[in-house]
């Protein structure tokens, strides 16, 4: 998957639920950078390539490396979710 592709990515769940990764870049980078430090095994395989393409961007890095204190995203009970299922 190319990174033209992979910023277009559209979230599956959550409270960015059908917003592309890039447009959530832009609202809410804590958001990806939070999903950076998770472990992608129990997400979707499309998920998991387009993540690891748009989140090894330097782009992206350079966006989010200044976010910090990631632990108060609120979307971790989404994201149990999906893991349970």
């Amino acid at each position: 998957m190319r990174y033209e592709a992979a910023k277009l990515y559209t979230m599956p769940f959550g409270k960015h639920e059908g917003m592309s990764l890039e447009a959530i870049l832009d609202e809410d980078p804590k958001y990806i950078r939070w999903l950076m430090e998770e472990d992608m095994r129990f997400y979707e395989n499309d998920m998991q390539e387009a993540f690891a393409v748009f989140a090894a961007d330097p782009t992206t890095v350079e966006d989010v490396e200044d976010v910090e204190d990631v632990e108060d995203v609120e979307d971790v009970e989404d994201v149990e979710d999906v893991e349970d299922a």
